[in-house]
């Protein structure tokens, strides 16, 4: 419970830092958050559980970390490169993962709106039995950007996994995060 405790409070602190930073600069007034032709690095954290199907525990890992790589192929459309790494210690278990999807955005003025979808490979280790799954995973999910200049976004989603498959597996992440653009 405490290493959850403190997970959560660095990354709000972490997110504040950067926030404070960026709203001390001259604020830029961002025409429109469209990101087309443009490359952009992000960074995500969040809290990811498992389906309760009743067919065996729910698992709730303490911390998820993600890094992204996003392209914006026109004002609606981007594509989304992401590998992650997590933590469940209910279960003295990590795993690993990387997704590729396809965004679908509402650019507005300062803020858009996007659903997302895609797959992956998740492999899944329990550290004390040398237990090793290895899964295929699509995913769909919906988020919002807020730009705070031109290059930098804050970001909020929702995530729901479907395990290839076999339904007891599937889980949902919230997280939030940021991301830099070129």
């Amino acid at each position: 419970m405490i290493k959850k405790v403190l997970t959560l409070i660095i990354g709000v602190v972490l997110v504040a830092a950067v926030s404070s930073v960026s709203w001390a600069q001259q604020r830029v007034n961002v025409q429109e958050s469209d990101i087309s032709q443009r490359l952009g690095f992000g960074y995500r954290f969040g809290n990811f559980k498992d389906k309760d199907t009743g067919e065996r525990p729910t698992v709730d890992v303490d911390q998820k970390h993600s890094l992204l790589m996003i392209y914006g192929i026109t004002p609606y459309t981007a594509i989304q490169l992401e590998g992650a790494f997590g933590t469940d210690w209910n279960f003295d278990t990590e795993f690993y993962s990387v997704f590729a999807d396809l965004q679908l955005r509402l650019p507005m003025e300062e803020f858009a709106g996007y659903i997302f979808g895609g797959a992956g490979f998740q492999n899944d280790r329990a550290r004390s039995l040398f237990v090793v799954d290895d899964s295929l995973v699509w995913r769909a999910g919906v988020g919002a950007e807020y730009f705070m200049t031109e290059q930098t976004a804050l970001n909020l989603e929702g995530i729901y996994n479907f395990d290839d498959g076999d339904d007891t597996y599937d889980s949902w992440e919230i997280r939030a995060g940021l991301t830099y653009y070129f």
